[in-house]
């Protein structure tokens, strides 16, 4: 299990291989898009921002869904990344309307493009198969 997720941070970009203190392997536009997805969805929920939180539980009653909580990966699993990245596709249409609705220079800087969704979508696909794979080696020892 802990080879599983040591491989898979190293292919996620959250762990970089060195040599010497040098970096030699690193992914940097996945760590990036990790980090874009954790911001966009820390500036949502953040607790010192309560009235955000609130805006979109108020803007998701007026359109009809359902308020659920987009959880942060917690640093420890590979299965805190895959639910992330499940949860925020899974809201992506509520989400995208959020950042509609609460245009300002600031708010900007936390939405993601559609670009930048196509590469959760890419990410999220293969983290869920090496996390069945973690969770396998884990069962098996």
């Amino acid at each position: 299990m802990h080879l599983t997720n040591l491989a898979c941070d190293n292919a996620i970009g959250k762990r970089k291989r060195t040599v010497n203190k040098e970096i030699v392997d690193s992914f940097e536009e996945c760590e990036d898009l990790r980090l874009a997805v954790r911001r966009m969805i820390g500036y949502i929920w953040n607790k010192k921002a309560k009235s955000r939180k609130i805006n979109y539980e108020k803007r998701n009653e007026q359109i009809g869904y359902n308020v659920i909580k987009v959880g942060i990966d917690n640093d420890t699993r590979i299965s805190g990344y895959a639910c992330m990245y499940q949860q925020a596709l899974r809201y992506k249409w509520t989400l995208n309307q959020y950042f509609a609705h609460e245009k300002s220079l600031v708010c900007n800087a936390y939405e993601l493009l559609d670009e930048r969704w196509q590469s959760v979508v890419e990410v999220e696909a293969i983290i869920q198969s090496v996390c069945a794979l973690s969770f396998t080696t884990q069962i098996d020892s």
